[in-house]
């Protein structure tokens, strides 16, 4: 799968799209997208890095989230990685994708218990 060179456009609002759009492939396709996940993965980090939009940043930050619900062992550093999403909510650009913000709480409360303390730190800030 090759995702089509927009890096070079410069364009918050076609990152922003770009990367909600991907998240809800990730989310659809499951297992058939895994063997892209890596492109994916790196696209979404570019669009959180090169945007100035929050909202880009947040639909970035939500795609990551989908792809680690729809499977955590292809995303590298998984673990390093997950405090650093949660540090990202409450989403403050696009609102709209808090509900998948919490869901990601919930899946990563019901399947990583050695998160508990980050979870503990964050209700308490």
């Amino acid at each position: 799968m090759n995702i089509p060179k927009i890096e070079n456009l410069h364009n918050d609002e076609l990152y922003r799209n770009s990367a909600y759009c991907i998240g809800l492939m990730v989310e659809a396709a499951k297992e058939k997208i895994y063997p892209y996940f890596d492109g994916i993965f790196n696209f979404l980090k570019f669009v959180y890095t090169k945007t100035t939009s929050p909202e880009s940043k947040d639909n970035a930050t939500s795609s990551i989230m989908r792809m680690i619900m729809t499977n955590p062992n292809k995303i590298p550093n998984y673990y390093q990685l997950v405090p650093q999403l949660i540090k990202e909510l409450p989403f403050t650009g696009d609102v709209n994708e808090e509900f998948n913000g919490i869901k990601f709480l919930m899946f990563i409360c019901n399947t990583e218990k050695s998160f508990h303390n980050l979870f503990v730190m964050m209700f308490n800030r």
